[in-house]
């Protein structure tokens, strides 16, 4: 993204002309034919129609932070008692233990009727996405979140930390809301925007989801860098 080419600027003698940003893209088809039926993917969950359901997928560790969205989730659940929380990841192999040992037992004793889920990665990405409503992007650091570009392709309302690469991909707020990383009163704030106000919010969501569409296909991406090898 277009903000590593200005850390480059910025802290390297690197001459700033042989740089060339070209975003990694993937096979969006994989988003747009073939999904499972939203109704179908929240069966696969145990999750019922009506429930707004948030959504965080990837290892499940602390720079991650899922623990502290799972506590504004359990806040902000007093007042939308609908809001749901489904977390799909593995732990970390060897790190974070004791981190991930905490959310399970957590789950377990707080929400034995499924307010907040934990599920293994699984490679059928689309029954994750269309049983969910909002994403969460709470690193601290993301630098190019994949998960977030695939979020966006599948037209999910997103909240992602005004930092690094999210804040870069959510544009402004143009394609979804900003909170600050650990910051417990500035997440439950965008939450509560997006709860309030679902119409602002999926049109933010709409815009994010053509704008992915035009810039994140695997095509664009060969084309762009054959145009850099090419000299053109």
């Amino acid at each position: 993204l277009n903000y590593l080419k200005e850390g480059v600027k910025e802290m390297t003698k690197f001459p700033i002309n042989r740089v060339h940003v070209i975003p990694l893209c993937m096979d969006i088809e994989k988003f747009t034919n073939a999904l499972p039926e939203r109704h179908a993917a929240r069966e696969k969950y145990e999750i019922a129609d009506q429930d707004i359901v948030l959504g965080m997928m990837g290892r499940i560790d602390f720079a991650k932070s899922q623990q502290f969205v799972m506590e504004v989730v359990e806040e902000v659940r007093k007042e939308h008692p609908a809001l749901k929380m489904l977390m799909v990841g593995n732990k970390t192999e060897g790190e974070w233990e004791d981190y991930y040992n905490q959310i399970v037992e957590r789950i377990k004793a707080e929400h034995k009727n499924g307010e907040v889920q934990l599920y293994p990665f699984t490679k059928e990405v689309g029954y994750f996405y269309q049983a969910t409503d909002l994403f969460v992007m709470a690193s601290k650091n993301e630098t190019f979140g994949m998960v977030t570009i695939e979020a966006m392709l599948s037209g999910k309302v997103i909240l992602g930390t005004n930092s690094a690469g999210t804040k870069e991909l959510l544009d402004n707020e143009t394609k979804g809301y900003y909170f600050n990383w650990m910051d417990a009163d500035s997440l439950r704030v965008a939450l509560k925007k997006v709860l309030t106000d679902r119409e602002k919010a999926e049109k933010k969501a709409l815009l994010a989801q053509k704008e992915a569409n035009d810039l994140f296909d695997h095509n664009r991406e060969l084309v762009a860098i054959e145009k850099v090898l090419r000299g053109n």
